[in-house]
């Protein structure tokens, strides 16, 4: 399981891909910050086994198709027995 999260940004001509450190998920929770506040925020992050781990994209433009776009984006989801081989693949647990 990757370890290493990061961003991507891309417009027009400038593309940037930034590594910003581990996810939280793979930090043994003694190396994390003390402050409950802090660990509870960590937490809101957390969903299922992936931890923290998740990409997010966001879409600026003028006159975008929102529904395409979104259709799009889910014929590329994986199925569950897609995600279930790649779980198994990866021993994610």
């Amino acid at each position: 399981r990757r370890r290493s999260s990061g961003h991507s940004s891309h417009a027009n001509y400038s593309f940037d891909i930034v590594e910003e450190g581990e996810w939280w998920d793979s930090v043994p929770r003694e190396e994390w910050p003390e402050d409950v506040a802090k660990q509870e925020a960590i937490l809101r992050d957390f969903e299922g086994k992936a931890g923290d781990r998740k990409q997010e994209l966001i879409f600026i433009g003028v006159k975008m198709d929102r529904e395409r776009v979104v259709a799009t984006l889910d014929k590329a989801l994986l199925t569950d027995g897609e995600l279930e081989a790649y779980e198994t693949f990866h021993g994610v647990s």
